[in-house]
């Protein structure tokens, strides 16, 4: 009977090999190295880039584009205009973008070029560009080094063209060429100069007048010429205009450092030179402030300028009253994603609070209750983008702040929310947790009316990789992981302000027994994607990353459960190598956020943000090594690799869908603050009680590491059987420090606070090692050290290849002793000793064993990959079999009614000749049947004429629907967004 609904689900899940998931722009084309660390600077000799980084100001719209060549752009917003400089000596002239030596520094907020050409003689051209730190402008520094006195340097500036472009004008989106000194883009452009001083009058794209000055120090006039000379060098200097006119300023040698300011507006004077250097050294002055808030040192060269970095990145998404999207492109105000955490993370908590504020107040208050409306034009994909339904009711929160009239199309609720929960830990401010209390609870009603589904929660557009992704009334994990720690936080908060937690505390309880019931795969150490809400209510067994670490993020597991659940990616996501031609191989990689078809956005991508929040959950887990060793490759390949220097991108070099996209992103930028907070040094607040944890994630190869915010400060040295923690708290109250560090010698001598002994503890579930817990008695400095005897404790494998029908050896240290086993996803038929034999099926899982070396005890992981134990190709119409056995194999192969046996010697090979007649065109399954084991394989081959017999094959058990009813159908139920 044909079925009245279809459920239309998430019909992506087919996983497909590594081989074939990546990119096809960037496989088997080696990449240059663009740029590299020194002295702390992001240093390039000869790039090829223009308009490739981007200097903010003063947190507003414009900016300052400048790249690896000495050319520089407004961005107003609209093309505000190029400056650039051409050089000549005699006949001789060209464009500095020309010169046969450019070498580039960016300095986190400002560019910096040294020049050489003959041209110059046997001197140095500096540049130093910066944006202004009260004017939407851009203010340079020129300095001539012993450069010829018969050398002549002009200071270009015109083509101001008012264009905005599809995404601002940011990298994988519009064209560098966009923001060149073009003769078109001068057209309608009127200069009014004197002395040393000009005003640009140009119209924008709404055809209205916007203007532009500028001012040039150490020359008593400017001139101008048309652009169309810049393509004809030798015609530059007869100042001739036609249609499209430019400015210019003529210079020689110098003594002293000359500036140049452009910038949006009329001018109010004509500044001295000695004003000019002013607004050059207050523009400087505002660079180190903000590059000075995030002071971090540590043995990797590579990170010593992460913290100056993030901090311009994170100041270049706030423009009062909120954070933005992006710096650059979607330069818009959404109440979410990620990147308003930067805010508490890196001690930014006016900001933080302003923009929780003005966000409350675009809550929308009523109706209570509302009707769904699905939206026909988009063939019911989504909720209708209008206010007063189910969706845009009471407790949804509206995309602009101070605005609650605005529907769209987003749950960007459950982001917001989990960002105000983790402030209030931040910040202790039980005041403003009073205040926004009614709009929590608002929030809490509005998710349960809309998208509960019996204990879990569906997901409507809720994360950032949300656009392409449809479960349509399922139960999703990460929705539910996200629901689960609101409920948490709701019922700790309402306790401390004197509401009523129980509906909450009854919440999440439930929400959890729902996730571990429905959808923790108990023998695979995982949860599910989702669980279908009709049909066959499958549950999607291959989750994409965000599924996994915000379970972390929720702290819903134990430390089992959790280092299983990550250990799907490590088992299952594809791993992109992140290598440059002539660097050493430092086995760094990046994550697809799924291994799902088709690759399509949203769906699969390399998205920075993405891989670093799955780093933060490694971190989360205890996985010091795993979280470290993604995060450096991840920021290394946007922040050196990548186009733009010290860059946050959105999707990586690597992503097959995009490329290379978008600078400075918010969702990268927030969760990068988390991580270096959060991860790499394990400072988690909970000001409400007074308490700071700190669960170090330093590498073990690294002894020193040390980080400044206005906060607290942090430093961390580890000596021969000694290491030291001092934590310097600049919060108004004193604090007491929940301590969980790794221990890495057999025995503690003794754990001294501010040099008094403290109770300590080995935590009972370590894993990889030992963690020893204490707790510091309250103060605001500590120095904290932990003293150690006995051997250092050695590393032991953890992840092992494992064939059918041989035991499992574990070679683990002399000293080690195993005590105890756990077998979650019972991989074990049976143990004797350290030897182990295993399950009979091809698969990959984990189980632990407890080890004890001198009366310190841990578990140790063991990840095995289940393999069958002969190998095959089918190559030349024959299929060629390897035996990775240790024992003689002796075996039947059968295909389609056709018997041969065969015998391979340990670790040895053959190949067997299958006639054709045997095979049909396309894929053929083959049965080998050896020493009791069963291993089907198959075999492709389209040359093969077609003469086998085809088989039914039922996918009943895999589809809701038949594929030719699908379009039949009206999809009318759940009735949901």
């Amino acid at each position: 009977m044909r079925r009245k609904t279809i459920f239309a689900g998430l019909i992506v899940l087919s996983a497909f090999s590594l081989s074939y998931s990546q990119s096809k722009h960037w496989q088997n084309n080696e990449r240059e190295l663009h740029y590299k660390e020194d002295k702390g600077d992001f240093l390039l000799v000869n790039g090829k880039y223009r308009f490739n980084r981007a200097l903010y100001g003063d947190n507003r719209a414009s900016r300052v584009e400048a790249g690896d060549l000495p050319e520089f752009a407004l961005y107003l917003p609209g093309m505000g205009g190029n400056l650039q400089f051409v050089i000549q000596k005699g006949n001789s002239i060209k464009k500095l973008i020309q010169a046969d030596k450019i070498e580039t520094r960016y300095r986190p907020g400002s560019m910096l070029y040294e020049i050489k050409d003959p041209v110059l003689g046997n001197g140095t051209l500096k540049l130093t560009v910066l944006a202004q730190a009260k004017e939407e402008g851009l203010v340079l520094k020129m300095e001539t080094v012993n450069i010829d006195s018969s050398t002549k340097i002009y200071a270009v500036y015109g083509g101001a063209s008012g264009t905005t472009f599809s995404r601002n004008g940011d990298i994988g989106a519009d064209p560098e060429s966009g923001f060149y000194l073009l003769p078109e883009y001068c057209l309608n452009n009127q200069f009014q100069a004197l002395k040393n001083q000009f005003q640009l009058n140009y119209l924008n794209k709404k055809k209205e007048t916007q203007m532009v000055n500028g001012n040039f120090s150490n020359v008593p006039f400017l001139q101008m010429t048309d652009a169309e000379t810049l393509e004809n060098l030798p015609a530059f200097t007869q100042n001739k205009i036609d249609k499209s006119p430019i400015v210019y300023a003529s210079y020689s040698s110098q003594k002293q450092p000359i500036y140049i300011q452009i910038s949006k507006g009329k001018s109010t004077k004509n500044f001295s030179d000695e004003e000019l250097k002013n607004i050059f050294n207050e523009a400087e002055k505002s660079r180190l402030t903000l590059t000075t808030r995030i002071q971090l040192k540590t043995p990797d060269a590579d990170l010593n300028n992460f913290g100056a970095n993030l901090a311009v990145a994170a100041d270049g998404i706030w423009e009062s009253p909120t954070f933005l999207h992006g710096a650059v492109a979607w330069r818009m105000r959404l109440n979410a994603w990620r990147g308003a955490y930067t805010a508490d993370a890196l001690s930014w908590h006016d900001r933080a609070k302003e923009h929780f504020e003005s966000y409350a107040n675009s809550q929308v208050l009523k109706p209570d209750f509302a009707p769904v409306e699905m939206d026909t034009m988009r063939h019911l994909a989504r909720h209708e983008e209008k206010m007063g339904t189910s969706v845009f009711s009471s407790g949804y929160i509206s995309r602009n702040p101070n605005d609650n009239t605005k529907p769209h199309h987003y749950d960007m609720n459950l982001v917001f929310f989990d960002q105000m929960f983790s402030h209030f830990n931040y910040t202790g401010d039980k005041e403003f947790l009073k205040k926004m209390w009614p709009t929590m609870v608002r929030h809490m009603d509005w998710e349960k009316r809309n998208f509960k589904r019996g204990d879990l929660y569906d997901a409507y557009a809720a994360i950032w990789a949300s656009d392409a992704l449809q479960y349509s009334g399922g139960k999703v994990t990460h929705t539910s992981a996200y629901n689960y720690r609101a409920n948490r936080e709701m019922a700790k908060l309402a306790k401390i302000i004197g509401e009523n937690p129980q509906p909450y505390e009854q919440e999440a309880e439930s929400i959890l027994k729902a996730m571990k019931n429905q959808l923790w795969i108990k023998d695979k150490g995982y949860f599910a994607e989702y669980k279908d809400a009709l049909g066959n209510q499958i549950v999607h067994d291959k989750p994409g990353i965000w599924s996994i670490y915000h379970v972390s993020d929720a702290f819903i597991l134990n430390e089992f459960e959790d280092y299983q659940n990550l250990q799907y990616i490590n088992n299952h996501t594809p791993k992109i190598p992140v290598t440059v031609k002539g660097e050493k191989d430092k086995n760094y990689y990046t994550l697809s956020t799924t291994n799902w078809q088709p690759y399509d956005w949203s769906i699969n991508n390399v998205a920075l943000a993405e891989n670093l929040q799955t780093a933060l959950a490694y971190w989360q887990a205890g996985r010091t090594e795993d979280a470290y060793q993604l995060w450096k490759g991840n920021l290394v390949e946007s922040m050196y690799y990548g186009i733009s220097p010290g860059n946050f991108e959105q999707l990586s070099h690597y992503d097959a869908f995009r490329g290379e996209l978008y600078r400075d992103f918010a969702d990268p930028i927030g969760v990068a603050s988390r991580t270096l907070t959060e991860g790499l040094f394990g400072v988690y607040p909970n000001l409400l009680e007074n308490k700071i944890s700190i669960k170090p994630g330093f590498p073990k190869d690294w002894n020193s590491a040390e980080l400044k915010l206005p906060d607290w400060e942090y430093q961390f040295t580890r000596t021969s059987k000694k290491t030291e923690y001092l934590f310097k708290s600049k919060y108004q109250n004193s604090i007491s420090l929940e301590m969980q560090v790794p221990v890495n010698y057999s025995n503690i001598k003794s754990v001294k606070v501010n040099g008094k002994n403290v109770g300590w503890k080995i935590k009972p579930n370590s894993i990889l090692q030992p963690f020893v817990q204490f707790e510091t008695p309250k103060g605001k400095d500590f120095k904290i050290e932990i003293n150690y005897s006995g051997e250092e404790l050695k590393n032991e494998q953890t992840d092992y290849i494992n064939y059918i029908s041989e035991n499992l050896q574990l070679n683990f240290d002399s000293k080690k002793k195993i005590k105890e086993v756990y077998d979650p996803q019972r991989l074990i038929k049976i143990r004797n000793g350290n030897q182990f034999n295993l399950v009979q099926e091809e698969r990959k899982g984990t189980f632990f064993v407890q080890v004890e070396e001198n009366k310190t005890t841990w578990w140790q992981p063991v990840n095995i990959d289940i393999r069958f134990p002969l190998e095959t190709k089918w190559v030349n119409k024959k299929i060629q079999i390897q035996s990775k056995s240790s024992n003689p194999i002796n075996g039947k192969l059968t295909v389609n009614g056709l018997n041969k046996t065969f015998t391979i010697q340990k670790n040895q090979n053959t190949s067997i000749e299958i006639p054709s007649n045997y095979l049909s065109k396309g894929t053929n399954s083959i049965e080998l049947d050896y020493n009791g084991i069963k291993q089907n394989i198959e075999i492709t081959d389209w040359d093969i004429e077609n003469q086998g017999q085809f088989n039914n094959i039922s996918l009943a058990s895999k589809y809701n629907e038949k594929v030719t009813e699908i379009f039949n159908q009206k999809y009318l139920s759940p009735t949901n967004r």
